[in-house]
Protein backbone atom coordinates (compact mmCIF):
# COMPACT_ATOMS: atom_id res chain seq x y z
CA UNK A 1 0.00 0.00 0.00
CA UNK A 2 1.14 3.83 -1.10
CA UNK A 3 1.02 4.76 2.37
CA UNK A 4 2.79 2.54 4.46
CA UNK A 5 5.30 3.08 2.39
CA UNK A 6 4.96 7.06 2.54
CA UNK A 7 4.96 6.62 6.19
CA UNK A 8 8.11 5.12 6.22
CA UNK A 9 9.46 7.97 4.47
CA UNK A 10 7.73 10.17 6.15
CA UNK A 11 9.61 8.86 9.19
CA UNK A 12 12.79 8.99 7.49
CA UNK A 13 12.96 12.41 6.06
CA UNK A 14 12.15 14.32 9.36
CA UNK A 15 8.21 14.14 9.12
CA UNK A 16 7.62 15.13 5.58
CA UNK A 17 5.53 13.59 3.28
CA UNK A 18 3.73 13.61 -0.26
CA UNK A 19 0.26 12.68 0.09
CA UNK A 20 -2.15 12.34 -3.38
CA UNK A 21 -4.67 15.13 -4.73
CA UNK A 22 -7.77 14.31 -6.82
CA UNK A 23 -8.07 15.95 -10.69
CA UNK A 24 -12.09 16.08 -11.07
CA UNK A 25 -11.47 17.43 -14.45
CA UNK A 26 -10.41 14.02 -15.34
CA UNK A 27 -11.16 12.02 -12.04
CA UNK A 28 -8.45 10.41 -11.24
CA UNK A 29 -6.22 11.30 -7.96
CA UNK A 30 -2.72 12.45 -8.93
CA UNK A 31 -0.31 10.88 -6.67
CA UNK A 32 2.34 12.77 -4.96
CA UNK A 33 0.89 16.27 -5.44
CA UNK A 34 0.75 17.64 -2.22
CA UNK A 35 3.75 18.25 0.27
CA UNK A 36 2.70 17.92 4.10
CA UNK A 37 5.54 18.77 5.71
CA UNK A 38 6.06 19.26 9.75
CA UNK A 39 4.76 22.48 10.69
CA UNK A 40 1.68 21.92 9.05
CA UNK A 41 -1.01 21.61 12.54
CA UNK A 42 -4.05 20.26 10.45
CA UNK A 43 -4.23 18.58 7.39
CA UNK A 44 -7.79 17.29 5.83
CA UNK A 45 -8.31 13.94 3.83
CA UNK A 46 -11.29 13.60 1.96
CA UNK A 47 -12.50 9.82 0.81
CA UNK A 48 -15.24 6.98 2.09
CA UNK A 49 -12.51 5.17 1.57
CA UNK A 50 -10.76 5.89 4.56
CA UNK A 51 -13.96 4.03 6.55
CA UNK A 52 -13.14 0.34 4.88
CA UNK A 53 -12.24 -2.29 7.00
CA UNK A 54 -9.87 -3.75 4.25
CA UNK A 55 -6.33 -4.78 5.05
CA UNK A 56 -4.16 -1.77 3.83
CA UNK A 57 -7.09 0.86 5.08
CA UNK A 58 -7.72 -0.08 8.09
CA UNK A 59 -4.15 0.97 9.28
CA UNK A 60 -4.36 4.03 7.22
CA UNK A 61 -7.57 5.47 9.22
CA UNK A 62 -5.16 4.92 12.58
CA UNK A 63 -3.17 7.79 11.61
CA UNK A 64 -5.74 10.06 11.48
CA UNK A 65 -6.87 11.68 14.82
CA UNK A 66 -10.60 12.03 13.96
CA UNK A 67 -12.76 10.52 11.39
CA UNK A 68 -16.54 11.88 10.30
Amino acid sequence: MQWRIQKKHMQEEEGSVYAPSFDHGVGDPVENDIFVKPQHKIVIVEGNYLFLEEDGWREIRALFDEKW
